[in-house]
Parts: C-alpha cells; sequence; structure tokens
C-alpha cells in the first residue's frame, strides 16, 4: 500500500465519482519510468533501445533501463515540445520508490575504437596575428591539458530528457594543430558528437594536439 486517504469512522461521500480510499501497488520490484524527449531527439530514439538513468537519492549508482515505448501525442510547453518515452525498470533491489525524479540517457547508436576530439576545437579560431607570426603567440606549452586525442576510446550518440543532443551526419570540420607552437589550419571528415566530442573519420592521427582555447594571460 502507498497511501491511506481515509480512517476507521470517517464518512465517505459519494457523488459523480467514487472516491479513492487506498492507493496500492502491484509489484514494487518492476517499474516504469517516464521521460519527456525533446522534439528534435525524438525522431532518433526507438522502441527497445537500452537505456541509464540517475535519481538524487542514489546519484552514484546507475540503474539500467530500456525504451518501452514512444508517445505520439505532445506535451507543449513555453518553448518546447516534448514527446513521453516509457522506459521499464527493473527494481529488485528495493533502492527506487514511486515518484522520484530520474535524469536518464537513451544510447541511440554506439561507436567503438573512433578517434574523438573536443566539440570546442572545432569552434576555435585563433586570432589573426597568431595565424601568420610565432611571435607574441598566445599559448602556453602546446595544447591546453585534456586536448589530445587519442585512438582508444569509444564514441557514444544519445539523447537524454532535455538536453539537446546533435548527431551530425558525416561533414566536413576544421580544427588548428599546433606545429612549433604555431597553430596550422586543418580540415578534418566529421561524424557524430555526444554534445561534448566529435568522430573524425579522417584528416587527423591519433596523439594530434588540437588546439581548444587560448591562454588569456597570453594573449594580451
Amino acid at each position: 500500500m502507498l497511501a491511506r486517504l481515509v480512517e476507521p469512522g470517517q464518512t465517505v461521500a459519494a457523488t459523480m465519482s467514487a472516491p479513492v480510499l487506498f492507493t496500492l501497488a502491484r509489484d514494487l520490484t518492476q517499474l516504469r519510468l517516464y521521460v519527456d524527449i525533446d522534439e528534435a531527439d525524438v525522431g532518433k530514439v526507438k522502441e527497445g533501445q537500452s537505456a541509464t538513468f540517475l535519481v538524487d537519492a542514489w546519484n552514484d549508482h546507475s540503474f539500467a533501463s530500456k525504451v518501452l515505448s514512444v508517445h505520439n501525442l505532445p506535451t507543449a510547453g513555453q518553448t518546447v515540445v516534448t514527446y513521453q518515452a516509457v522506459l521499464s525498470v527493473d527494481n529488485n533491489e528495493r533502492l527506487l520508490r514511486p515518484g522520484m525524479t530520474a535524469t536518464a540517457t537513451i544510447t541511440t547508436d554506439e561507436r567503438k575504437a573512433v578517434l574523438l576530439v573536443p566539440n570546442a576545437a572545432l569552434r576555435f579560431s585563433p586570432p589573426a596575428k597568431a595565424a601568420t607570426s610565432a611571435a607574441g603567440l598566445p599559448f602556453l606549452g602546446g595544447a591546453p591539458a585534456g586536448t589530445r586525442i587519442g585512438g582508444g576510446g569509444g564514441g557514444r550518440q544519445k539523447t537524454a530528457g532535455n538536453k539537446k543532443i546533435i548527431t551530425a551526419a558525416d561533414a566536413q570540420g576544421l580544427v588548428y594543430v599546433l606545429e612549433n607552437n604555431v597553430p596550422k589550419r586543418t580540415v578534418v571528415e566529421i561524424a557524430g558528437t555526444d554534445g561534448e566530442r566529435t568522430e573524425i573519420k579522417n584528416g587527423l592521427n591519433a596523439g594530434t594536439a588540437v588546439i581548444t582555447q587560448i591562454d588569456q594571460r597570453k594573449a594580451e
């Protein structure tokens, strides 16, 4: 029993509809999660796709799930239209309770052993003087920490809740790499992105240092 809305001896009046006396749960080991999918992402969400989600009560525990269905009826907000997806939840551990708020990640595509680059590298553009002269370059010790790419990671495209994830078709992108501490313009072929990193299909080698930002102390 989840809730009791009446007490012994209390008068219950039934008018147009039957009053609710108790709220019962059939089986708390099998729950469902209702997720709002942004209209920009709903085309990539299909029945049977795997998913994971987190709840605030267990923020260090990722729960596995699967998409059961995606509703066609939209929910219109002030600035966005969403569609509700229903996910299955195995609650045999009895850690989850009805009514908890969850943040879900639905895997729509998965890539393994691909070359990845931070999305900031595709948005970077050096100052004009930096591209023509090595004097007074605003770069300190090569590329900033964490911007060296490698081929051993796994790329993953996904969509989560109301977070907009862009999945690009194969196209050309532009990054800058360091050669003798001078930024060099390099055209690359990109595939998909998870919103933070982008897959590079051609144009770069594993271990190449790409530029994502300028050291502001040297830029002045």
